[in-house]
């Protein structure tokens, strides 16, 4: 079998200079042909005999030559990605236009926002259900009103594959990942469980993380530690909150099971965590796409059996409009609210009304004429 030669030939090589990387596999692979499926297969092997796999060669990177700073991510619907620092933002009161954040023209309109570490390890997932992953500081940095780059020209994606979401990990080490699970919550309603350490070893190819339904799509990840709840978000006002020990713990290759029953012409638009550590400061908070947003107490939150209905987390209307999505959120910290035109307010989490679960909530920021909300993060300040 042709894998089985490439892996004798990599090995020699492994056992000659005491590490692999992504490159080298890559060459070989494309020198003989390799389909995706095989080149997987290959890695899945590789790993199998406890090679570690490294993005680059040793030493090729000097990270003490690069700031560790708190930066936002933002990927476009035409897929460029910006990395710009938190510091260009200005915390605004509750209910202004914001600042704008890109050349929307140029790069296309905002699909989502992330803020994590410059040394933060991203992991990317796709719509073709696969994970990718690379180093925050990879992304070159750009202005607010820069162009960004092609996400194509940093990760190996094939035709049409997009990136559907994206979440920082501080460290890939064995001993830090160990214990630790990523949830996955598609547009469908359906929910699974892998543990992280399936996915220790991801070559630039990327690898398989989940199967996806023809007509479904992955809306969110999150990253657990096995004892959490999960809370599901839709479009149409409704959550649900239960046992991540509910979601089995499966295996790559596998699409999971449903999180949330949906009502016609509905759909999930994110998905977040609780626990027993949450901070009495803690609370939920739901934004609309037309700005309008509240925070909850966590306790109106009832736990549920997965697979359920829920129960309404707010009251949508004409005025204030759909869910575009909740967070988990502290009173001691900020938000970034991004809008699809570029626009993004950075505002304090204190100053959001705190309502029930049926109210309509109050206007978070002034949208311009054909904008409207696209995702909402919580910006957590670091000493």
């Amino acid at each position: 079998m042709i894998v089985d030669n490439i892996l004798n030939v990599l090995t020699k090589l492994y056992n000659s200079v005491g590490y692999l990387t992504t490159e080298d596999i890559l060459l070989v692979s494309e020198k003989k042909n390799l389909t995706l499926e095989e080149v997987d297969i290959l890695f899945e092997r590789i790993i199998s005999y406890g090679i570690v796999i490294l993005d680059t060669a040793p030493d090729t990177i000097d990270e003490s030559s690069i700031p560790v700073e708190d930066v936002v991510i933002t990927i476009s619907h035409r897929g460029y990605i910006l990395r710009i620092p938190l510091a260009s933002y200005n915390t605004q009161r509750r209910g202004g236009r914001g600042v704008s954040m890109i050349e929307a023209r140029a790069n296309g309109f905002v699909d989502q926002m992330y803020v994590n570490l410059s040394h933060d390890y991203l992991l990317f997932f796709t719509n073709h259900g696969r994970i990718h992953k690379i180093k925050t500081y990879e992304i070159p940095e750009s202005r607010r009103l820069g162009k960004g780059k092609l996400i194509n020209e940093l990760l190996q994606l094939v035709p049409n594959e997009t990136i559907s979401h994206m979440i920082p990990i501080s460290s890939m080490a064995v001993n830090e990942i160990m214990g630790r699970n990523l949830v996955f919550a598609t547009r469908q309603g359906m929910v699974k469980r892998n543990a992280l350490f399936d996915y220790l070893n991801i070559p630039k190819t990327g690898i398989k993380a989940l199967s996806l339904r023809n007509d479904d799509e992955l809306v969110s990840v999150c990253l657990t530690d096995g004892n959490q709840d999960i809370i599901m978000a839709t479009h149409k006002g409704m959550s649900i909150r239960f046992s991540e020990a509910d979601v089995r713990t499966m295996k790559r290759d596998t699409t999971g099971i449903i999180g949330i029953q949906l009502s016609e012409n509905d759909w999930v638009v994110s998905m977040d965590t609780v626990s027993e550590k949450n901070s009495i400061l803690d609370t939920i908070l739901v934004i609309t796409i037309l700005g309008y947003g509240k925070k909850t107490s966590i306790h109106e939150y009832r736990k549920q059996v997965r697979g359920g209905k829920g129960f309404t987390s707010l009251n949508c209307t004409d005025k204030n409009g759909w869910v575009a999505g909740l967070r988990v959120v502290n009173e001691d910290k900020e938000i970034l609210i991004v809008t699809k035109l570029g626009v993004t307010l950075r505002t304090s989490v204190a100053e959001i009304a705190e309502m029930g679960r049926n109210a309509q909530g109050v206007r978070l920021i002034n949208l311009h004429e054909q904008d409207e909300v696209v995702a909402v993060t919580q910006v957590t300040r670091r000493q």
